[in-house]
């Protein structure tokens, strides 16, 4: 039998909220490896994370960051510096890769799959970087990637750029990256995306291209922040 998926749409949520919640979800798998798997797809308020091998000096504006009163976070997923605001969609599985017999490296390969095969729904043609993860359009970045695994379960996930303003110069050197350029997909396609039919596709796609079925189980989240 399939692994089930829940799927779990919430609004804004802070970033140590959500953290929490995927805390909770993990230790639910690692002591019932049967149960099922989740999909939570939100968004957080404006707040900037350093993954594990981020460098400090990629926060080029600390002093501004904080007038603003923008947090800056330390996480354990993998990865560099990470800006995150409302409009971008943040997604985040919480997977059995053992039970499924998915590697480290195919498990991210799938998660860039996803992202592109959504953004083809909305005429554009995306891509992976063979130096770099996460998914690009035309040399600009459009969605970060950064993960970590507990005894085979998966956490934190990718981010995508939908309806965000991308403009974050000055701040950091995004993924350690410097000199690149960020993209939305309302940039691109010059007009606002529906969010809901977005995440119906990142959905579907996810459900696709990891083997889970097609039915669906959602519990809405109220918005919330930390």
């Amino acid at each position: 039998m399939a692994m089930e998926l829940e799927v779990m749409n919430h609004g804004l949520v802070g970033y140590l909220k959500a953290y929490a919640i995927q805390e909770s979800l993990v230790m639910r798998k690692l002591e019932d490896r049967a149960a099922c798997d989740y999909l939570i797809m939100l968004e957080h308020p404006a707040v900037v994370t350093l993954g594990k091998s981020a460098d400090e000096g990629d926060i080029i504006n600390r002093e501004e960051l904080v007038r603003k009163k923008i947090e800056i976070i330390n996480t354990d997923r993998g990865g560099g510096v990470t800006f995150h605001v409302p409009g971008q969609l943040v997604i985040y599985p919480v997977m059995d890769l053992r039970r499924k017999r998915i590697t480290v490296r195919d498990y991210v390969r799938g998660l860039e799959s996803v992202v592109i095969d959504a953004l083809k729904e909305f005429g554009v043609e995306a891509e992976r970087n063979p130096l770099n993860n996460g998914v690009w359009y035309d040399a600009c970045k459009i969605a970060s990637i950064g993960i970590r695994l507990r005894r085979g379960i998966s956490f934190h996930g990718i981010a995508v750029n939908v309806n965000n303003d991308t403009d974050i110069s000055g701040y950091i050197n995004p993924c350690g990256l410097k000199d690149i350029r960020l993209v939305s997909l309302k940039e691109i396609t010059g007009r606002h995306v529906p969010e809901e039919r977005f995440r119906y596709i990142i959905e579907e796609k996810f459900r696709d291209s990891f083997g889970y079925p097609a039915a669906v189980k959602t519990r809405m989240g109220a918005s919330e922040t930390r």
